[in-house]
């Protein structure tokens, strides 16, 4: 006598998204990987390129802190466009002038910045000009409210984490155990 055919799918099978007929599922990662197709493994073995983040961390960096392969990184930049070399140059002195706290500066750098027609240059300016009381007390004084902001992410990083699994009396000595 036959059994009658369980209509559950096996559980190392898996339906495909688009049709009903179950498909393995490969259960290493191995052996997925040699199921790539050819191209794509080997487009996932090439270095990888830099994103546009980290190409525009390299132009605030301070020069001496850079490695090799970094520096070759942003040379390769500078020759391949002219905008880059201008763009570096104002990253370098905005970031002096804020290390240096020259706030004396600050407005013949924000006018060659305008006058430089870097687009991406002069909506930066744009944003500091309309915070600029805040820009001119960061430049001027030593005080800073680093220290404040860092508690307040960690404390709205233990909320999100308790968020929905954990009472406020719980919460509440995660926070002081925190502090």
């Amino acid at each position: 006598m036959e059994r009658p055919r369980d209509r559950r799918r096996d559980r190392t099978q898996s339906l495909d998204r688009h049709s009903v007929r179950p498909r393995p599922t490969p259960t290493k990662y191995r052996e997925a990987q040699n199921n790539l197709p050819t191209a794509v493994r080997e487009a996932a073995e090439r270095p990888g390129r830099a994103s546009a983040r980290q190409l525009s961390w390299l132009l605030v960096r301070q020069t001496d802190r850079l490695d090799a392969a970094e520096q070759a990184a942003l040379s390769q930049m500078q020759n391949a466009c002219g905008d880059v070399v201008t763009a570096y140059s104002f990253a370098q002195q905005f970031g002096e002038m804020v290390r240096r706290r020259q706030v004396d500066l600050f407005d013949r750098w924000l006018e060659e910045v305008d006058k430089s027609g870097i687009a991406e240059l002069a909506t930066f300016a744009a944003g500091l000009r309309r915070d600029e009381n805040a820009v001119r007390m960061a430049l001027s004084t030593e005080w800073s409210n680093g220290q404040t902001e860092g508690q307040v992410t960690k404390l709205k990083l233990l909320k999100r984490q308790g968020f929905g699994r954990c009472k406020l009396d719980l919460l509440r000595e995660r926070f002081v155990a925190a502090a």
